[in-house]
């Protein structure tokens, strides 16, 4: 239809009608233009860095296979051939990894924390890829960090400790908790047995705003099983307790396309856009100083426009806060000092066998 159209442009204009042939040739240009501005509107624009750092790690571990993937994305397959993924939402050809502490198995296209998966299956994985984002539990204590990106962190396992058992903490949205004393004292009752020790990660404490509980939200944006549709410009805003003074790393967990800006404390810290996801998603976190006590948080999505991506509906379920230090800090104590794994809140306790 258009090479006809353009056709009869090109005939008015040989046969000396300029005037009309410019006119309905404008008007076909600029009907290609519109249509092409609203498809690109409300595409899904790709996060290209996050597939970069892919790319690039999968360069430089190449050959190192398996590698244990507990967040789901299907470009790592592309990313990574020389590095055999394997994961329990890849739909695993090992029942090992397929099935979860639970015993329930790993369902395709979906993100798991390396603490849902049995001890015994982690332990085959010379390399595991984990996404960074707060409630990410750091891998067993024989493993040892062997690359950080801006989205990708990789373990690689050591040789020593050996870890006999796994006690897991954290839960919603926090890879952290604080476990039960009489588990951690079950634990360790083994640990005396065996003549073995107890080994903790400590992890700071999280700050949470969760999206459907915030108590300002625009009336469009509906409730989701999981967060708030962002349909639309609108305002979400609530209060977060900041237990300390200091930097810390503002976390938006969710899929962004149109930019969404943060505000805490009524300062604008930063935006994050076109980054999505599969469950579990995080975009980029956001750096800023703040003080301690009550903040308010704000968490603006503006007016659209005919970029692409622009039009793509947003999902928010959550605003994090985690201090800048994020990293755990290991803590080895013989089996009789099992309390102090139990005062405070830790990723998981082991009980490990030096090597």
């Amino acid at each position: 239809v258009l090479l006809l159209a353009a056709f009869g442009v090109a005939s008015l204009i040989r046969a000396g009608r300029k005037v009309e042939g410019a006119v309905i040739g404008a008007l076909i240009a600029f009907g290609v233009l519109a249509s092409n501005a609203f498809t690109y509107h409300d595409t899904n624009l790709a996060p290209t860095d996050r597939f970069q750092e892919l790319i690039a790690i999968g360069d430089r571990f190449s050959g190192t296979s398996p590698t244990l993937a507990v967040d789901f994305d299907e470009y790592t397959f592309y990313a990574m051939p020389d590095m055999g993924i394997d994961g329990p939402g890849f739909a695993s050809r090992s029942e090992t990894v397929a099935r979860l502490r639970d015993g329930v198995l790993g369902s395709y296209g979906q993100s798991f924390d390396v603490d849902a998966l049995p001890l015994e299956a982690v332990q085959k994985y010379p390399l595991i890829l984990v996404r960074r984002k707060p409630e990410n539990s750091r891998p067993p204590a024989n493993f040892d960090l062997a690359f950080r990106g801006r989205f990708w962190d990789v373990w690689r396992r050591t040789r020593s400790p050996r870890v006999v058992e796994h006690l897991p903490g954290g839960g919603l949205l926090a890879a952290a908790s604080r476990l039960r004393c009489r588990d951690v004292r079950d634990l360790a009752r083994r640990a005396r047995a065996d003549d073995t020790r107890l080994t903790y990660a400590v992890r700071p404490p999280l700050a949470v705003l969760e999206a459907a509980k915030a108590p300002v939200r625009p009336a469009g944006w509906a409730l989701l099983p999981e967060g708030v549709g962002l349909y639309g410009p609108g305002e979400l805003g609530g209060r977060v307790r900041l237990p300390v003074s200091g930097r810390y790393r503002v976390w938006l967990k969710g899929d962004f396309g149109r930019e969404l800006s943060v505000f805490v404390g009524g300062r604008r810290i930063g935006g994050v856009s076109y980054s999505t996801g599969g469950a579990g998603n995080y975009g980029e976190p956001l750096v800023g100083e703040f003080p301690a006590g009550r903040n308010k948080v704000s968490v603006v999505r503006p007016g659209g426009s005919l970029r692409p991506g622009d039009g793509t509906p947003g999902r928010l379920v959550a605003v994090v806060f985690e201090p800048l230090d994020e990293r755990p800090r290991m803590v080895d104590v013989p089996a009789t000092e099992w309390r102090s794994a139990c005062d405070r809140p830790v990723d998981w306790v082991e009980r490990v066998r030096p090597g």
